[in-house]
């Protein structure tokens, strides 16, 4: 029982790739309760990228789940199959940002080589 204010922290260990939701209950002597606002947690691996945004003018921000001990390649491909960028995740990083600025309107498909294989995904540059 106190009137000063606590601080408490939890770690969710081995907690799966998601969208998570966390709030307390407190609960008081007299058998009332309340609750925190809940609070979410987005949790990616390390097999997934993001791109943000997937509707994209000048640039896309491009997301790793955790940075990588390698260095790993990144492709750009129109969708018929066509190169249109490359670059590098350096080993460490877990966000790049690419200009897609001089790219022609479309779909394009982002693919990371890993060591763990192939992992993809898509963005529309307007």
């Amino acid at each position: 029982t106190t009137y000063e204010v606590q601080n408490y922290d939890f770690m969710h260990e081995n907690v799966a790739a998601g969208t998570h939701y966390y709030r307390l209950m407190q609960i008081d002597y007299d058998g009332q309760f309340s609750y925190s606002p809940v609070e979410v947690v987005r949790i990616t691996s390390d097999k997934e990228i993001l791109v943000r945004p997937t509707l994209a003018t000048a640039s896309v921000d491009l997301v790793v789940g955790k940075p990588f001990d390698y260095d790993t390649q990144v492709d750009v491909y129109s969708v018929t199959g066509q190169k249109v960028m490359e670059t590098v995740f350096q080993a460490g990083e877990i966000n790049k940002t690419l200009d897609v600025a001089e790219l022609n309107g479309g779909h394009y498909i982002i693919r990371l080589n890993t060591n763990n294989g192939t992992h993809t995904t898509r963005f529309v540059k307007l």
